[in-house]
């Protein structure tokens, strides 16, 4: 019986061993390359009465990094530059892994091109997963699901609507 014990605990440590990494730990170091369009609203500050409709894109890179049970994002516009989150966001979001797959719920993040236009959001989003024969990561996808463009500065308007990001996995960011 001892034989036994000791032949199924080292069986069990074996598979756990030889198991793929867990989700929240998979993405950890990877760049995802986000494609960001918006389509919505903007006014003058303080000229309520003039509205227009107003539209833009841009390209960022995220960067995500395991910090003690969660991810915290960076993001940098197409220059290599960071964007700072605004003060009210807090740059991390947990995953929630079923399948290789998790959402992000309500997660606020900054998006902006290098002429200094950019956008506040609320995303909720989803990223998939795909793994070779190995187990070790081959790409993941970024999706949102829904997106609120809350505040922004799109051509020195105050912007407001909606948006859509797609995104996958990158080696690393073509920056200058």
């Amino acid at each position: 019986m001892k034989r036994f014990t000791c032949s199924m605990v080292l069986v069990i440590l074996l598979v756990l061993l030889a198991a793929p990494v867990a989700f929240g730990q998979a993405l950890d170091g990877k760049w995802l390359k986000l494609k960001m369009s918006f389509k919505g609203y903007a006014f003058e500050y303080g000229v309520l009465d003039k509205i227009n409709r107003s539209s833009g894109s841009a390209t960022n890179y995220m960067l995500l990094t395991w910090d003690a049970g969660s991810y915290r994002f960076t993001i940098f516009q197409s220059n290599g530059t960071e964007l700072t989150q605004r003060f009210d966001t807090v740059p991390y979001f947990m995953p929630d892994p079923i399948d290789d797959q998790a959402t992000l719920r309500h997660v606020g993040m900054r998006f902006g091109r290098d002429d200094s236009n950019y956008i506040d959001t609320f995303i909720t989003a989803l990223i998939k997963i795909k793994r070779d024969s190995h187990g070790a990561v081959k790409s993941a996808t970024f999706t949102s699901l829904g997106c609120e463009v809350y505040d922004g500065e799109m051509e020195t308007l105050t912007a407001f609507g909606g948006c859509t990001i797609k995104g996958k996995t990158i080696d690393a960011p073509p920056f200058p």
